[in-house]
């Protein structure tokens, strides 16, 4: 389900904050972590409905999420994104990843499929 309150992990560029930017004029509550341990604290903080993830910004390890990822959805719903470059970390997160697996980083094209496909599932959803 499309979130309100939206948490991204990844690593701070000008692109991450426009990104950031455009989401929240769509009236999202969003929330940049440019490194893995601030992704971490920030999940258990904003308990957020959807993430986000480049498990490896900042000197992150996907491992890490695994287990992050386990712990919270026992408690919570949370739909998945995973953009990253690095193919080990797709692979070993990419079945959790309910909102799909992009290569590379976050940018406004694999946002706007991200919201695309979040949106038509829904719809399905409903009708």
């Amino acid at each position: 389900m499309l979130s309100s309150r939206l948490l991204i992990v990844a690593s701070e560029t000008e692109e991450q904050r426009r990104v950031c930017e455009q989401l929240a004029v769509l009236g999202l509550d969003v929330h940049l972590a440019g490194t893995g341990a601030a992704g971490l604290l920030m999940l258990g903080h904003l308990q957020p409905d959807a993430l986000i993830l480049d498990p490896c910004a900042g000197r992150g390890r996907a491992s890490d999420w695994v287990r992050a990822l386990e712990r919270y959805r026992g408690g919570r719903a949370l739909s998945l994104a995973i953009t990253s470059s690095d193919p080990k970390s797709r692979q070993l997160l990419g079945a959790d990843a309910d909102l799909g697996t992009y290569e590379g980083p976050l940018n406004s094209r694999n946002i706007a499929e991200l919201l695309s496909s979040a949106l038509d599932a829904e719809l399905d959803e409903v009708g």
